[in-house]
């Protein structure tokens, strides 16, 4: 499923909190196909910032302000009143510690929070629990299959 982000710029500010709420979030954008990213920007920028687009060179990432317009193939968006206004979604607001992940494929669009308690080994440990029980019940439908297919 493609997905495109909308987020704040405060997630390239200098401190602890940002630092981890950004790692989380670029943690996250790994494990998805990302299609485009909007950053709303009102803070002056930081090398956070500009080692963040660096990263994110290969894929279309628009830095978000009043005068913000895009009419593409894709995408048809504005930004008015502090919401990133996209065609087929409700309009969305850019807030700190968060970010509004879009479904291009089920055109829905949901915040993602990144400043909550789960740390990275939790969210590492809960990873590696749904992995291992997908495989057990993968080998289970194999068992299951190779039975019926004996009479049993």
């Amino acid at each position: 499923m493609m997905k495109f982000y909308l987020i704040d710029d405060a997630l390239f500010c200098d401190g602890k909190e940002q630092t981890e709420c950004r790692n989380r979030f670029i943690k996250h954008l790994q494990r998805n196909r990302v299609k485009q990213i909007f950053i709303h920007v009102h803070h002056e920028a930081t090398k956070e910032l500009h080692a963040f687009l660096h990263q994110y060179r290969t894929i279309p990432v628009y830095l978000v302000d009043d005068d913000f317009v895009l009419n593409n193939e894709d995408i048809h968006a504005y930004f008015k009143d502090q919401r990133l206004c996209i065609e087929g979604y409700d309009a969305q607001e850019a807030v700190d510690a968060t970010c509004v992940e879009y479904d291009c494929d089920l055109k829905t669009a949901k915040r993602l929070y990144f400043d909550l308690f789960i740390n990275h080994t939790q969210e590492q440990a809960l990873d590696d629990l749904i992995d291992e029980l997908e495989t057990i019940i993968q080998e289970r439908v194999l068992d299951l299959k190779k039975k019926k297919g004996k009479g049993f």
